[in-house]
């Protein structure tokens, strides 16, 4: 087929497939189409900090240009991260850049902290994704990529470090449309090579020396390469694909002569579209003009809030009055040197100042924002106002929690998609040398929980310990390290980690039938209790746990009763039977729950039934063939060829792991892929560094919950010291 009949076949099946297809505006006005909200996306050590400071020196927020290395960055502002040479938090930052005013969010690139990458891509409406020209797409690139995809955010790609030995922009395009889902690599621009090593950047359409040497390359090659591009865009852009054709059917006639503001406007539509991803490259650590390079895609190509079609507000009825005044996502909470909150936010409809009411409709409460502020790194700068498309802070709110809906008026209902919190891992046992820091260690607790909800605090009914749970050790390590620093918690001391295990039932149905139930407590009275409990779904699947009563029962239960079984059955489930894990992916049916007293007090009603209701539940979830989960994660690990053996052999002994692929790399390693039980992997880091002598990496993420076989169970039961006592 020519080129020509391929572009028309190509705009056939475009016109068939997508009808009117064109973006729903979301907010109106000059200065939302000013906006570009975009987050800084990578694995870690891609170059993501390094490239956001040269941003901002470039824009003028910055006179000299911060160093991760130097710990004086303006978006790794805590402690820890100055000191580790990581991000850690997400952190956002405005700027203007040309006519456009940028909200960027830096993310981590550690998995140990993928709950920010997760929020902060909720609300953006482009991403920028740094990868190394030297290591090509890496586990968390991918793992990046997909949480930016599942939001279809379009994307720009920036492939940094050319300037190392044995970066390759080609060989990193190619894995780019090869390891990250839905992604058509474009280059916009080409390396200059001398010696075989990079040298200098081109800019394809408009055969401009971007940065470095202009090298031998002659004006029949930049030609080659226009016309390629051009040819490559035309088939996710239809009016770019229309010039083409009008341009074929003259003679002598070729894509020179289209202006490159038209193909710009052409590149733009398909970056919005998602149909491409253009790539650019540079060395943001040495930069001479790819960064400004990359900051010019930022505003011509990405998106403004207007091209975006806004999250669906849930259960919202429009005509009702009176009309909503604004709509926004809390997104993320911080604390100020008081302690107080402070809410990032996205407003995707109206305009939020200081004063005005909001109705949290996940909470159901009413909050007063006090102060508007923008965000500058660890800085806030007070502003009259966010309007629609704006993201800020808001101080005042006290209740609000990452992924709440905020509604203006008061009396305003509906909800917004929240954010996709991932399951806790491992787990810490904390123990304070004196009780005189119990308030302290709380109070530390619930802030730290409110910022971060990828951590979970819990207590041990029976033993009364304070658990922390958490992603990964690093995460568990840095909030245990907060606590005593930010927190001024005294004498507080964590056990050895541990992994955060669950329990669920295997069997598909277990009825029990009728059984009076005497709670313990010489005031609390006997009730009379039957139902039954099923999975749901495989085991691992689910982590939700419903409650379902009997119709006659729920009526005359009334709120008060229905609230104390619910809460009994929760209590339940909190600690399981096998080991004292929390058990998940159940549904317990209640059929019968009659107190036989009729005389009782509502607050002996209440007790009795919740503690009843807690003691058949347990004794129904002891015979229901219980059965504990274990967290199964993948595993990417790079090592030289020459250790690959001793690696592969101790993943496959040692660690209980299912290999599914070993390749090579072009930097001389071997990429490991495999699927591993977490309680296998604590510590890998130092025995990976052993038998590569320093030069092996890995990374984990989970895969999902899987029942552990008899032989480990028995083996972890001796760990632990025995089973839970029956009941």
């Amino acid at each position: 087929m020519c080129i020509r009949d391929r572009h028309r076949a190509v705009l056939r099946v475009r016109l068939r497939a997508e009808p009117g297809a064109q973006s729903r505006l979301v907010c109106g006005g000059a200065a939302a189409e000013r906006i570009r909200n975009i987050g800084v996306i990578a694995h870690v050590d891609a170059g993501k900090t390094t490239t956001t400071e040269r941003m901002l020196h470039l824009a003028g927020v910055t006179n000299s240009l911060g160093g991760v290395d130097d710990g004086n960055t303006v978006t790794d502002y805590m402690d820890q991260e100055r000191e580790r040479g990581i991000t850690i938090q997400s952190a956002a930052i405005s700027f203007d850049w040309e006519q456009a005013r940028v909200n960027l969010i830096d993310t981590p690139g550690h998995a140990d902290f993928t709950v920010e990458v997760e929020r902060a891509v909720r609300v953006l409406d482009g991403a920028v994704c740094i990868l190394d020209g030297v290591a090509g797409v890496e586990a968390q690139t991918q793992a990046v990529w997909r949480q930016a995809s599942y939001f279809k955010l379009p994307a720009i790609a920036f492939v940094n470090k050319m300037d190392r030995i044995g970066a390759s922009f080609a060989q990193t395009v190619e894995d780019m449309g090869a390891k990250l889902d839905s992604c058509v690599p474009l280059p916009f621009q080409v390396p200059i090579l001398e010696d075989e090593a990079w040298c200098g950047t081109l800019d394809v359409l408009t055969g401009d020396l971007v940065e470095g040497k202009p090298g031998q390359m002659s004006s029949e090659q930049k030609k080659v390469y226009r016309e390629q591009l051009v040819e490559m865009l035309s088939c996710y852009d239809d009016v770019l694909m229309e010039q083409c054709l009008n341009l074929m059917e003259e003679q002598d006639s070729d894509t020179a002569q289209i202006p490159t503001d038209l193909i710009l406007a052409a590149a733009a539509r398909a970056t919005q579209a998602g149909g491409i991803v253009p790539v650019l490259m540079g060395s943001s650590l040495h930069d001479n003009g790819g960064v400004s390079k990359l900051l010019d895609c930022i505003t011509t190509l990405l998106p403004p809030p207007t091209a975006r079609q806004a999250p669906e507000l849930q259960n919202h009825d429009p005509s009702k009055k009176p009309a909503l005044t604004a709509a926004a996502l809390a997104f993320k909470v911080i604390h100020d040197s008081q302690q107080l909150p402070i809410v990032f936010t996205r407003v995707y409809s109206g305009k939020i100042e200081p004063g005005q009411v909001f109705h949290n409709t996940i909470t159901g409460k009413h909050e007063r924002v006090l102060r508007v502020q923008q965000i500058r790194g660890g800085k806030m700068i007070p502003v009259d106002s966010l309007k629609a498309g704006d993201i800020g802070a808001l101080v005042g709110l006290k209740n609000t929690r990452t992924g709440d809906t905020l509604l203006s008026p008061k009396s305003a209902k509906g909800v917004f998609e929240g954010v996709k919190i991932p399951p806790a891992v491992f787990l810490v046992a904390l123990e304070l040398e004196t009780a005189s820091q119990e308030a302290a260690l709380d109070k530390g607790l619930r802030a730290l929980c409110q910022q971060d909800p990828s951590l979970i605090s819990s207590s041990n009914l029976e033993t009364g310990q304070v658990l922390l749970s958490g992603m990964g050790e690093l995460h568990l390590e840095l909030a245990i390290d907060r606590l005593q620093r930010e927190f001024r918690v005294k004498g507080v001391q964590a056990s050895e980690v541990q992994i955060a295990y669950r329990e669920a039932i295997l069997s598909k149905e277990a009825t029990f039938h009728s059984e009076t139930i005497q709670p313990p407590g010489v005031q609390l009275l006997p009730v009379e209790m039957s139902g039954d409990l099923a999975p749901l779904g495989d085991p691992g699947d689910s982590t939700e746990i419903q409650i379902h009563f009997e119709r006659q029962l729920e009526k005359s239960l009334k709120h008060a009763g229905v609230e104390a079984v619910t809460e009994g059955v929760h209590d339940a489930c909190e600690r399981g039977t096998l080991l004292g894990f929390p058990v998940g992916g159940i549904r317990v049916q209640i059929d019968k729950a009659e107190l036989l007293n009729e005389r009782a007090t509502p607050a002996e009603m209440t007790a009795s039934l919740r503690l009843a209701t807690r003691k058949w539940c347990s004794t129904a979830l002891a015979q229901a063939s219980p059965a504990l989960l274990q967290p199964m994660m993948k595993l990417e690990l790079n090592a030289p060829t020459e250790h690959v053996g001793a690696v592969l052999s101790d993943l496959v002994s040692r660690r209980a792991a299912t290999v599914s692929d070993v390749h090579p790399l072009r930097t001389g390693a071997q990429l490991v892929r495999a699927r591993a039980p977490l309680s296998h992997m604590v510590g890998y880091s130092s025995i990976l560094r052993s038998l590569t002598k320093g030069h092996g990496s890995f990374s984990l993420e989970l895969h999902q919950y899987g029942v552990m076989d008899p032989v480990a169970f028995d083996q972890l039961v001796q760990k632990m010291g025995g089973l839970l006592p029956p009941g």
